[in-house]
């Protein structure tokens, strides 16, 4: 399977990072996967996803082994599983709401959160990364990737797997979601 996703590498130096990149999180990234899908073959099938779309982009990983690249490791397994768990639903029910899913899977969605005072000016970084640990999967991913992770919309959209266009909306109710815990802190 390995040599599969070095096929999609040109670079000899990037197919040796990959590799260790491989070795280094796939066991991590299947037990990821096994958590959400409950079944060894479906898991495996979601890591060979996540490694086949992370080897597409892998021109936009700095480094193989940190923290940031183990994190992005888990977050694209975990989106590889869900999409792979819906699909399965969806084809197991001949159709699915996807608003219904999203709010009961994710949580509400809150739009109208007055703005009196800018609570990103109140807060120290770490009081920032421990709300966004507490916000859903989604939105978490979303804000990681882009505010501490330092990835453009672009390649977050990427790396994820969605359009930009539906990263910009997930980071804008992220945000709302943030401000509001942040103003009740």
């Amino acid at each position: 399977m390995l040599t599969i996703f070095l096929s999609t590498i040109e670079s000899p130096e990037k197919k040796q990072e990959f590799e260790l990149l491989y070795y280094e999180y796939r066991q991590l990234m299947f037990h990821v996967a096994y958590q959400i899908l409950n079944d060894p073959h479906k898991a495996e099938d979601a890591v060979s996803e996540a490694f086949l779309h992370i080897a597409k982009n892998f021109d936009k990983i700095a480094e193989p082994i940190s923290k940031r690249t183990k994190n992005l490791c888990v977050i694209i397994t975990r989106n590889a599983s869900i999409d792979m768990f819906r699909h399965e639903k969806k084809d197991a029910m001949g159709h699915i709401d996807n608003n219904t899913e999203s709010r009961t899977t994710f949580g509400t969605v809150i739009d109208d959160i007055p703005a009196f005072v800018d609570p990103f000016d109140v807060f120290e970084y770490e009081d920032l990364l421990e709300q966004i640990r507490k916000l859903p999967s989604i939105y978490r991913d979303a804000l990681y990737m882009v505010s501490v992770a330092g990835y453009s919309i672009k390649d977050a959209a990427a790396l994820l797997g969605v359009s930009n266009q539906t990263l910009r909306k997930r980071l804008q109710r992220g945000r709302s979601l943030l401000k509001g815990m942040l103003e009740h802190a």
